[in-house]
């Protein structure tokens, strides 16, 4: 099965008649769909006037199975169409991307948040570049301006958004939320969810999510049990119904994590459940995932499973290193993990393990404090290095002067031959 994200306007440029505006996948005789969605959404039909909005705030994706190809006509009635094969179609999309945007992206992973925003400014200053890449730079210009913890400009570039029926459009609103939440304006924060949850023709998945906007400002607020409550609703609402994946996994997480933040010892073993029920539910956005493990990490931590937590940070830190919060946030604590399992075995006749979880965990607490300098964590990464350099540096001297040692030692011989 070939799978391609494609574009409405990316399209367009395909088409040889023109202001062709309608992109229609052919399914058998006189059935169509616009590019890979449902003929309706929830309650909602899709047609000419609104396919953008579902387009763009949907995963984009074209799935080959069971269609013939792509008929593009200048419109739904028209009756002469052109028809590409899906080779040409994602041969076209990936050959357009404007270089910046990938630069852009390249040094956002990196870390280089300055560097990223010059590359996305780039992309949206040049006449050249099409319209459909230019929401996506803008909105990855305040996710810089907020990782280099600049939250007033993030803030300030977020109010500016433009681009109303853009994909983006809720994941910005959404950001400004939790901005807001942290900082503790809690009626501006449910005010953007709000405005997520009118936007015009807004997916079922979208509004859950709002809802679950909501609860996150209740955990916040320490409205712990009205949190866990709503959570638990929306959860039961959304089981099990693969287009609400997103939703019913959040669901789960809030619920876990109100569980945690309400320092309810004795109920963590079920906010573990929760989580682990909740990670084999497809179609489930990198974000959310990143979000899941690192709860779970977060709850075994507090029950003290410290083997057990790491893997769910490494997991965050391997898998989805494009998710700078939760990867900075993931880093510190699975640094921590090591820090706690060292320091249990520290003047034991296990030294040897001792001091290998320390390096270990040094290794993470400078990653963390080197790559994520604008986020919360990677001050308490560098705070937890400094504390632990006079043990590191011991180690690491030990270390050199063993191997200064044994080299010295086998000077001049072969070194099969005390084995012999």
């Amino acid at each position: 099965m070939l799978r391609t994200t494609v574009s409405i306007l990316t399209l367009l440029l395909l088409v040889p008649v023109a202001n062709a505006d309608v992109v229609i996948l052919r399914k058998g005789a006189n059935k169509f769909q616009i590019l890979g969605i449902k003929d309706k959404i929830g309650a909602v039909a899709i047609n000419v006037q609104n396919v953008e909005l579902f387009l763009d705030q949907s995963t984009g994706i074209i799935d080959r199975e069971g269609y013939d190809g792509l008929d593009i006509r200048k419109n739904i009635k028209a009756r002469t169409s052109k028809t590409y094969s899906w080779t040409q179609v994602a041969r076209h999309f990936y050959s357009t991307e404007p270089d910046a945007l990938l630069d852009g992206y390249d040094q956002r992973r990196l870390g280089n948040y300055a560097q990223a925003n010059a590359a996305f400014r780039e992309v949206l200053d040049d006449p050249g570049v099409r319209e459909v890449f230019k929401p996506d730079a803008y909105f990855q210009m305040g996710f810089c301006y907020y990782s280099q913890g600049n939250v007033k400009a993030a803030i300030e570039h977020f109010s500016r958004w433009r681009w109303p029926n853009s994909r983006f459009t809720p994941e910005v609103k959404r950001f400004l939320a939790e901005i807001y939440t942290g900082r503790k304006q809690f009626i501006t924060a449910r005010d953007q969810y709000k405005k997520i949850a009118a936007l015009p023709g807004i997916p079922p998945n979208w509004k859950y999510k709002a809802q679950l906007g909501n609860v996150k400002v209740d955990i916040a607020e320490r409205k712990f049990a009205e949190a866990e409550r709503t959570a638990k609703s929306i959860a039961a609402a959304t089981n099990g119904k693969a287009e609400l994946g997103d939703a019913s996994v959040l669901a789960h997480v809030l619920q876990a994590e109100a569980i945690l933040q309400a320092e309810e010892a004795d109920r963590l073993p079920d906010a573990e459940a929760l989580l682990l029920r909740a990670v084999n539910t497809p179609n489930v956005p990198d974000t959310t995932r990143a979000y899941l493990f690192t709860t779970l990490g977060d709850v075994q931590y507090k029950q003290g499973k410290l083997e057990d937590a790491r893997f769910p940070y490494m997991r965050v830190v391997l898998m989805y290193p494009n998710e700078a919060g939760y990867v900075a946030h993931a880093l510190l604590n699975a640094g921590q993990c090591f820090l706690d399992m060292s320091g249990r075995m520290d003047k034991t006749p296990e030294q040897a393990t001792s001091d290998k979880y320390l390096i270990n965990a040094m290794k993470l607490l400078a990653q963390c404090a080197g790559r994520y300098r604008g986020y919360d964590p990677a001050r308490a990464a560098a705070k937890a290095y400094r504390a632990h350099k006079p043990r590191f540096d011991a180690i690491r001297a030990a270390e050199d002067k063993a191997g200064a040692g044994g080299s010295k030692g086998s000077k001049g011989k072969n070194p099969k031959s005390k084995a012999k």
